[in-house]
């Protein structure tokens, strides 16, 4: 009960009965509703910003790269509070995603997390994504059926492949 009495304070803008809950009752102050929504969320939302400051004072969870914290930032009712956000160095504006696929998509394409394919051409290495490349080019997937199935290195020496600026180019006319 105590945590809906928080996110009924949170979203009504009492900081009183908040500083009681947080202060005496010890109630968790990332707790999540059926909503998946974090009272720091609905402080945003509502634009009470004494209590978005006390929360982020007191553990309130809202970092950069999380729902949450991306959460809060475009729920936020004023631009005051997304500049206390932005201040609190808990959400940076380059590191906003609305969509955590293409985030996810944009980690894996830039640092080579979980590759599972390393093409060695004329010597440059690159780590790809099998799923990726069978997706988006007949060729590659037909390799990955048959030719390139279960490898996880593959060296190509062919001259009709070329390697410009760290990206692999194909003229697959000719394969």
């Amino acid at each position: 009960m105590d945590a809906n009495d928080l996110f009924y304070s949170c979203k009504r803008g009492d900081l009183n009965r908040i500083e009681y809950l947080v202060e005496q009752k010890e109630v968790n102050l990332n707790v999540r509703d059926k909503w998946d929504s974090t009272p720091l969320y609905y402080a945003c939302l509502c634009g009470h910003i004494d209590i978005v400051q006390y929360l982020l004072a007191n553990g309130a969870r809202c970092e950069a790269n999380t729902f949450d914290g991306e959460r809060c930032l475009y729920g936020a009712l004023t631009d005051q509070i997304r500049r206390m956000l932005l201040n609190y160095k808990i959400v940076t504006s380059h590191t906003m995603r609305r969509d955590l696929y293409d985030e996810f998509l944009r980690r894996l394409l830039e640092t080579g997390e979980l590759s599972d394919v390393t093409f060695v051409v004329h010597g440059s290495t690159f780590h790809v994504h099998r799923c990726v490349l069978a997706a988006r080019c007949v060729y590659f997937c037909k390799k990955f059926e048959t030719k390139w199935k279960n490898r996880h290195v593959i060296s190509i020496r062919n001259n009709l492949v070329r390697c410009a600026e760290k990206l692999l180019f194909l003229n697959l006319k000719n394969f």
